[in-house]
């Protein structure tokens, strides 16, 4: 379970607030899952770039 505020999950959700790497990393942890795990399914340049860079810091 992420422990962040629901009204803060829910902006995140609808893309109306970012996220910090901070919390990113909550999110991960509750998930399961590596940087990399969150954006596999997309397919462009940026997104492989931010996965790569977000593998690289000590989460």
């Amino acid at each position: 379970m992420v422990e962040l505020p629901q009204p803060y999950v829910e902006d995140i959700e609808r893309g109306e607030r970012n996220i910090s790497l901070d919390n990113l990393q909550k999110f991960l942890v509750a998930l399961h899952i590596t940087p990399s795990q969150l954006f596999e399914n997309y397919d462009n340049k940026q997104t492989k770039e931010l996965a790569d860079m977000l593998n690289r810091v000590q989460l």
